[in-house]
């Protein structure tokens, strides 16, 4: 007899300002200080073109999380992505960067993936832990 594991999905709860926000998610589910959760929103289905299995779905990562405080049934999360800051900044400003070079890809088999998706983290975003 095979076991079926079900897992909640955890959501935004609260957003606290643009640093911080609140997850439904917490010590109750094994949520722990510095765990990684993700703000994600699903995507299309991919499809592998050699079998037509599935492949899962292209989800766009809204943000990157860190758990800073747990409660009992939720967690106070940060922005995991940071910026590193010089004192100098103002004077090496645009100095040194890093640009993304495209590949070299047949430009008809582009399908896109990422179109109307809502890039703004709103209350009610899923959530997931991530390793």
């Amino acid at each position: 007899m095979e076991e079926i594991v079900m897992t909640r999905k955890y959501k935004i709860a609260k957003i606290i300002d643009e640093y911080q926000v609140v997850v439904n998610a917490g010590s109750n589910d094994l949520i722990h200080d510095d765990d990684c959760l993700e703000v994600y929103q699903p995507g299309q289905e991919v499809t592998d073109p050699d079998t037509g299995e599935s492949l899962g779905t292209l989800d766009f990562v809204k943000a990157k999380l860190r758990v800073v405080n747990v409660f009992p049934k939720m967690c106070v999360c940060e922005n995991r992505e940071t910026e590193q800051k010089s004192f100098f900044s103002n004077i090496s400003q645009g100095l040194f960067f890093e640009e993304t070079l495209p590949m070299n890809v047949q430009t008809t088999d582009i399908s896109g993936g990422y179109e109307g998706i809502d890039k703004k983290i709103k209350v009610g975003d899923l959530v997931r832990k991530v390793n």
